[in-house]
């Protein structure tokens, strides 16, 4: 989080960066588990776009995780992008094993389950859809902790900002409106679309 705040034109905030570590701290001071510490350091990457592979390479360096959870992670890291992140989930979760024991009742997962038999059905109900209902999932069905959200700007500066931005809208709109009436439309007022500014340069 550190790195990523030191980086330039990143919007995430030191005050979000430590409510995060404060509420990190609170959950490992109970009773944490390593696939709720998990979730809730991928959902903190994943929120505020933090860089999915240093976030989990740091997540490896984490002493809370054993070895298993450690080849997990590096696993994550290869194929987040690729692969579904409930899928991660389901396919590690005891309850995939029991469902495969269904139709083989000798069947052994080739590498240990990480997660239960409830985030494992959460995250088969989630498949395929966006990571943040598999994360509100487990924080209310399973007490998962919860990241702290950035709170938006409710200032007077960024009430000012909207407005203006709205005015600006609107001078524009009924500019159109007025030369679309009098039949004399500048679309050039516009802008060129990015598509033809490629085609103008490449001449």
């Amino acid at each position: 989080m550190i790195r990523q705040r030191e980086k330039e034109g990143q919007r995430f905030s030191v005050e979000t960066g430590l409510l995060i570590l404060e509420r990190e701290a609170e959950y490992r001071a109970e009773q944490p588990t390593q696939p709720g510490l998990f979730v809730y350091q991928f959902e903190v990457l994943s929120r505020n776009r933090l860089g999915y592979d240093e976030g989990l390479a740091a997540m490896v360096g984490d002493p809370f995780y054993d070895d298993v959870w450690r080849e997990y992670l590096q696993m994550v890291r290869r194929q987040v992008g690729m692969v579904d992140f409930a899928d991660l989930v389901y396919l590690r979760s005891h309850y995939y094993l029991a469902e495969q024991r269904r139709s083989d009742p000798e069947y052994q997962l080739p590498v240990p389950a990480l997660f239960g038999v409830k985030e494992g059905k959460i995250a088969r109900a989630n498949r395929g859809r966006d990571p943040l209902y598999l994360f509100a999932a487990l924080q209310r069905q399973l007490g998962y902790p919860e990241v702290p959200r950035p709170k938006p700007r409710d200032d007077v500066a960024a009430r000012l900002e909207a407005l203006q931005l709205k005015v600006r809208e609107l001078e524009l709109r009924l500019k159109l409106i007025e030369s679309e009436t009098r039949g004399q439309v500048d679309l050039s007022e516009l802008g060129k679309p990015e598509i033809f500014k490629d085609e103008e340069e490449s001449r």
